[in-house]
């Protein structure tokens, strides 16, 4: 574990996807949304999950992170064999193999609504950030 690692912060929107973290260690990203923050051949290191509203009392912060083990391209219908008729069954994705999930030591809040999607910080901001605005690697807009 290095400081300099790459974590991506991804979000997690539904109670289902923190069940597929928690239980099966693996997070999908739509191929045409990952692509733009790593690749195959240069993933990130880390994963952070930043909760929404769904959460209750863990919405709108930062509590978990996992390590990235695998990544690879896979199709939606692999992902999720029940869903043989779902009509993105074809969809390309990155499945993140993780680590067990871990909890941070502190929790990061956002203290602002934003819309995040996915943030790319280091893991020496993960482990120092006290809110989401200070693990952005650019400025970002007020």
């Amino acid at each position: 574990m290095s400081s300099c690692d790459r974590v991506l912060v991804a979000i997690l929107n539904n109670p289902k996807d923190m069940d597929i973290v928690r239980i099966q260690h693996w997070y999908r990203i739509p191929l045409d949304k990952g692509a733009k923050f790593f690749s195959v051949e240069r993933p990130p290191q880390w994963l952070a999950f930043y909760q929404t509203k769904v959460f209750g009392q863990e919405a709108f912060a930062i509590h978990y992170f996992a390590q990235v083990k695998q990544v690879e391209q896979v199709p939606r219908s692999s992902l999720f064999a029940d869903e043989a008729t779902h009509p993105d069954r074809h969809k390309l994705y990155y499945k993140l193999e993780l680590s067990t999930l871990q909890r941070l030591p502190r929790p990061i809040p956002s203290s602002r609504l934003r819309r995040i999607t996915f943030i790319l910080t280091t893991l020496e901001r993960l482990q120092t950030a006290t809110d989401v605005s200070e693990l952005f690697l650019i400025a970002q807009p007020s």
